[in-house]
């Protein structure tokens, strides 16, 4: 216990971490044929894929909603795209969507991924991307479109165009961090430092007494993804 309390008080620790901005990435597209197959919606919900307002590619989801007259006490109509099984996007930060609304008057729509629907309001006659942030998805299991209709109680049919459903990985501004750690047995697993990033490279320096760095590793864990390395003469490189 003393020798590795030494050693502790002795390290010193340095880090560099860089990287380029990532580009989003698409996780769901409507140019397939059977693009529409694959969302499930209620009875009183009509989709479709549509060869207009595409913002990505040539088509788009069409999404009608009913009116409120229509539905009775059915006052949570939504269209669903499922993930089975369940997707990871803890090395993401948020979704965006681009969402269009073609009546002549804002309407209200609604999008939940991973706890209760966020609403927001379209402008008519307008598309709008909506930016969704991301906390515990590490088990997302479905993209899920709403209407309240209890709440606006819309007189006629309500559509919307969703299109350009994209991922944005974490950054350095994110709040989660990567972890880094030295293993035993120099070091017992002690957390060393956190580095707020997503697909970076960390270069560790360990100022170590030679004798005492045989069998002393480092490793970087971010989210799911981790990877170790043996320290050469107290230097690693890990790259997520």
């Amino acid at each position: 216990m003393k020798k590795t309390l030494r050693l502790h008080m002795a390290l010193s620790l340095w880090l560099s971490a860089s990287f380029a901005t990532a580009a989003p990435v698409v996780f769901l597209t409507f140019e397939e044929d059977d693009a529409a197959q694959k969302v499930t919606h209620g009875p009183n919900v009509a989709v479709e894929r549509a060869a207009e307002h595409a913002t990505d590619g040539r088509h788009a989801l069409k999404v009608t909603f009913p009116s409120f007259p229509s539905v009775g006490n059915r006052w949570w109509p939504s269209a669903q795209v499922r993930f089975d099984p369940p997707l990871d996007w803890s090395a993401y930060r948020r979704v965006e969507l681009d969402v269009f609304n073609p009546q002549t008057q804002e309407a209200e729509v609604g999008v939940s991924i991973v706890g209760p629907p966020d609403y927001y309001l379209i402008p008519p006659g307008e598309s709008k991307t909506l930016s969704i942030p991301l906390k515990d998805a590490r088990e997302v299991k479905a993209v899920t479109f709403w209407m309240r209709l209890q709440v606006k109680r819309p007189p006629n049919p309500t559509t919307f165009y969703f299109d350009h459903l994209r991922l944005h990985p974490k950054t350095f501004d994110d709040a989660e961090a990567l972890e880094v750690l030295l293993s035993p047995p120099a070091l017992g697993g002690k957390l060393l430092a956190t580095v707020p990033a997503q697909r970076l490279t960390v270069e560790v320096h360990a100022d170590v007494p030679t004798g005492d760095r045989e069998g002393l590793r480092a490793r970087a864990r971010l989210g799911s993804a981790e990877q170790a390395a043996d320290l050469k003469d107290g230097h690693a490189v890990l790259g997520l």
